[in-house]
C-alpha cells in the first residue's frame, strides 16, 4: 500500500502528516541553502559561503540533538588547552538539485 501523493516529498518520502516539521527542498532553495550535509550527524540543508558553512536540520525536532551537542563541544572546550580546538562533525554532501546557480 502506498502513501498519497500529498503526504509524499519531491523524493517520495513520506511526511505522514506533519509538513510543518520539515524543511523541504524547496523552502532551502527559497532560505539560500546550497547543498545537502550533515550536522552532529543530523541530515540538514547547508549553505557555503566566503564566511564559513550555515545549516539547518531537514527534520526541525533534531534542532533540540543539534544544540544539546554544539553545547556539549562548547563545554568540552573548557577543558582543552587555548592552543586546541575541537572540529565540528560537519560534512558538507552533494549540492541540492534543481537550484539556479
Amino acid at each position: 500500500m502506498s502513501a498519497p501523493q500529498s503526504l509524499k516529498d519531491s523524493r517520495g518520502a513520506v511526511f505522514l502528516g506533519l509538513p510543518m516539521l520539515c524543511i523541504t527542498k524547496q523552502k532551502a532553495i527559497e532560505a539560500g541553502m546550497t547543498h545537502h550535509g550533515r550536522i552532529f550527524g543530523v541530515p540538514s540543508w547547508v549553505r557555503v559561503t566566503d564566511e564559513g558553512v550555515e545549516g539547518a536540520p531537514k527534520f526541525l525536532p533534531l534542532l533540540l540533538w543539534m544544540v544539546f551537542a554544539d553545547w556539549l563541544y562548547d563545554v568540552a572546550s573548557y577543558f582543552m588547552s587555548a592552543d586546541r580546538y575541537i572540529e565540528a562533525p560537519l560534512r558538507v554532501l552533494e549540492p541540492i538539485e534543481g537550484q539556479d546557480e
